[in-house]
């Protein structure tokens, strides 16, 4: 997942990025390949400050697995965020 935050990066080009821009890669590849991890990483980068919020977030992840939109193995490529 590394590999592809960085060549998102790259392909931006310029020679600075938002941090805001690195943190939306790093929860979109989350998503992907370990959703448990998605919702801790969410709930920090996000400042989650109410339980209706990650609910909300458990919900939306719940839905895409259920649809065949997400990923239930820990492999993936990351999504453009």
């Amino acid at each position: 997942a590394m590999e592809a935050i960085e060549a998102a990066i790259r392909a931006g080009g310029g020679s600075e990025i938002a941090s805001s821009r690195i943190g939306a890669l790093a929860m979109a590849a989350l998503r992907e390949i370990d959703q448990i991890a998605y919702i801790r990483f969410a709930s920090v980068y996000q400042s989650f400050e109410d339980l209706a919020t990650p609910k909300r977030e458990v919900d939306e992840v719940v839905a895409e697995m259920e649809s065949g939109g997400g990923k239930r193995r820990r492999t993936g490529v990351v999504a453009e965020a």
